[in-house]
This record gives structure tokens, sequence and C-alpha cells, in this order.
């Protein structure tokens, strides 16, 4: 393996002890190489961040602004990584996709929260916890049935039926989704936290009193009291 580069890797560790090792994009080589170097060296859980959050303000990418393309080669520095985020950097184009699909340990995985371009989840089997645009940016997300932890943003569809098949599901996020019931959710037997914002169009949530074994619900303000 290279030497060890830190000259451009931010690390710090997560409240869950997590050691996270934030790069930015033009540098993730050295990223996926301090990870690997960090999981060779004891079993301290890495995630790997791509982001441009923790430059300078004037080196960060503007919001409104999307780069060309972001390469996923340098990934095949650390094959065992598990967990990985570069929601907050995007791009029109991803290359090298067969280096991200050959991360078969990854068990999470944050995507930025645009619509395109599309990354295959059937390719992560052990996928756990998942953070992305509402199904935009996601192929395949009903095959991703090792999931426990959903956070979903602009789910486009007008119900949960799309989500039946994760029965592993312990968890659901959904941020300014466009359902309009909560018809589906009684197939999700595991799940025990359901956490729901800015749903505008959320008019029956009917599909909730067949569901006794909820531990916490939180619904949008026209709902409560």
């Amino acid at each position: 393996m290279p030497k060890l580069n830190l000259a451009h890797i931010h690390l710090h560790q997560q409240p869950d002890g997590t050691r996270e090792i934030c790069v930015a994009p033009e540098y993730r080589a050295h990223g996926t190489q301090a990870a690997a170097y960090y999981q060779a060296r004891d079993t301290t859980p890495v995630a790997l961040r791509i982001t441009t959050a923790f430059l300078p303000f004037e080196q960060r990418q503007p919001e409104n602004q999307s780069a060309e393309n972001l390469n996923f080669a340098a990934l095949a520095h650390c094959p065992a990584l598990q967990r990985l985020s570069f929601s907050e950097y995007r791009a029109r184009q991803y290359s090298n996709l067969a280096a991200l699909y050959a991360l078969r340990h990854l068990t999470h995985l944050t995507l930025p929260h645009q619509s395109q371009p599309k990354i295959d989840l059937a390719q992560f089997p052990q996928l756990r916890e998942l953070s992305c645009a509402g199904k935009g940016n996601a192929h395949n997300l009903s095959q991703a049935a090792s999931l426990q932890r959903l956070y979903l943003f602009s789910f486009k569809n007008k119900d949960l039926s799309a989500l039946g098949s994760l029965k592993k599901l312990q968890q659901l996020t959904l941020i300014r989704p466009a359902i309009e019931t909560l018809n589906g959710l009684t197939e999700l037997l595991q799940l025990e936290t359901l956490d729901i914002a800015y749903a505008r169009k959320l008019h029956d949530i009917s599909a909730l009193q067949q569901c006794p074994w909820f531990k916490s619900v939180a619904l949008p303000a026209k709902f409560q009291g």
C-alpha cells in the first residue's frame, strides 16, 4: 500500500465511535488509502466522506453547481470499506462505477440529494443504512433487502407500498415526500421508528392504526394535537 498521506485529509470521530475520513474529491485516492490503513490497523469502524464542506468557504462547491464527473476508481484502494458518503458533492455523471460496486462489505451509504445519476443498490447486499433522494438517484431500492435505516428526501410515490419489500427496515425518515397516504406501512413488520416531515399532500394516516408495534412516530404538525 502507498505511504499514508494525511496532507489533504480531515479526520474526526463520530458520536458512535466511527473514524470519519473527510477528503476533497481531487484527493479521494489519499482518502481511500487512509481508510485502508486504518481498517488494517484496528477494528474501529471507518467512514469515507467525499466532500468540500471542511474546506475554507471560498474553496467549497457552490450549492447551485455540479461538477462534470466523479470518478470512483480510487475506491479500489479500499475494497473492504463499510461506510461511504458523497452526499455533499454533486456531479453530473459518475465513472468507474465498477470500483464502487466492488464494495461488497458496504453497510452505510449516503448519496447526494438530487435525482441523478443513479446508483444500483442491488450491488450492496450488506447495506444497512441509506440516505438519498427519494428513489430518484437510487435504482433497485426494493432489492436492498438488508436495509434497517432509510432516509429519503423528496420521495415521489403517493404511498409506501414501494417499500414493502424492505422487511428488515427498523427506522424510516421521509423529508418532503409526495405521499398522500401511509398505505403499505403494514408490510414493514420490523419498523419501530417513523419520522415524516414537510408532507404537504399527506391526508390519510389511518394505516398507523394497524401498526401497534411502532415505538416512535413523528408526523407533520397538522396531525398533532
